[in-house]
């Protein structure tokens, strides 16, 4: 026959009024936590924040002569010069096919400049020429408003 082992606890020297003071302690700690939190974020000061905007408008339509034909096996869109644009320093012209593909080409202010393309797609297409204007210390590049015109491929 064998012997049970019985394991022996080592008995606690700390009384039930100890253990009652820690969880009351302990609740209160936990429950006060939250208030000191807030206490040190809770500072204001004044920021401050740059920022700006410029609408450009479109080229006029006056003086930013455009041709745009759809003749054989091809399509052609040439710009001959585009209209002064203040603030403007570049100019773009985006031709959107009738499927929604856009294609972008660079134009020049006195030379303007063509987008050509063979075996064009059948229906609507239409182009936007606007100016651009590159802010100074960032990468980024506002457009102006466009000037439109559109015409179909049969």
């Amino acid at each position: 026959m064998s012997k049970a082992v019985r394991s022996r606890r080592p008995r606690s020297r700390t009384g039930p009024g100890t253990r009652v003071a820690a969880v009351l302690a302990l609740t209160v700690g936990l429950v006060l936590a939250p208030g000191i939190a807030q206490a040190a974020f809770v500072g204001k000061a004044p920021a401050q924040m740059a920022a700006s905007t410029l609408i450009m408008t479109a080229p006029p339509a006056a003086d930013t002569p455009v041709s745009a034909t759809c003749s054989g096996n091809r399509v052609s869109i040439n710009v001959t010069s585009v209209g002064s644009v203040p603030r403007a320093s570049s100019f773009q012209l985006t031709v959107v096919r009738p499927s929604g593909t856009t294609a972008k080409v660079a134009l020049s202010k006195e030379n303007g400049g063509s987008y050509e393309e063979k075996f064009p797609a059948v229906g609507s297409w239409t182009y936007e020429i606007r100016g651009l204007y590159p802010v100074g210390g960032t990468a980024n590049v506002w457009s102006g408003l466009p000037l439109s015109g559109r015409f179909t491929c049969r």
